[in-house]
């Protein structure tokens, strides 16, 4: 049987937060639109 330590709870932490970030990153719809940069007139042509 798999002996649970510290090591181990910071490795699967670890994986957990990257998913985590991934799913956030890549997955969540994103609310603002592409081309604006704040109140879309700031000179971002």
């Amino acid at each position: 049987m798999m002996e649970f330590n510290l090591q181990y709870i910071l490795v699967y932490l670890t994986v957990a937060f990257a998913i985590g970030w991934l799913v956030w990153k890549f997955l969540w719809p994103n609310t603002k639109k592409q081309g604006d940069c704040g109140d879309g007139d700031c000179g971002c042509h």
